[in-house]
């Protein structure tokens, strides 16, 4: 796995947490993905285990594709120095990239990391 092995290094703030178990909560996402409650415990474990932690303070928010969620995570990947921003969002992949951070879609990533969906898996 890219993460285990140190391929990737994630990184996450309270504020991009509480918006992915918003997100994981609605009906139309759990069906797409076969997500149930236990799915996501495991996901929000995970994160809370292993991610790197980055405080984000409310004066680091900026309003830079019209979707507010989107603040937390720029900001988030900004103030984490992350090289990438993996996001399945083609809103926020219109932007390619943001402060020197790539935006790529998750299909992109499995090719960067020399992998593909079935390898993933």
């Amino acid at each position: 796995m890219a993460w285990g092995d140190g391929q990737l290094r994630p990184i996450i703030s309270p504020g991009m947490m509480d918006v992915l178990n918003e997100k994981l909560s609605l009906p139309r996402i759990a069906r797409r993905f076969g997500l149930a409650e236990v799915d996501r415990r495991w996901i929000h474990r995970l994160l809370d285990d292993h991610a790197e932690r980055v405080h984000v303070s409310s004066f680091e928010l900026r309003n830079v594709t019209g979707d507010p969620e989107d603040r937390y995570v720029l900001a988030t990947v900004r103030i984490g120095r992350a090289n990438w921003l993996v996001m399945g969002d083609k809103g926020s992949l219109t932007l390619e990239s943001y402060e020197g951070i790539r935006i790529i879609s998750p299909r992109q990533c499995l090719g960067l990391l020399g992998l593909d969906a079935v390898d993933a898996s």
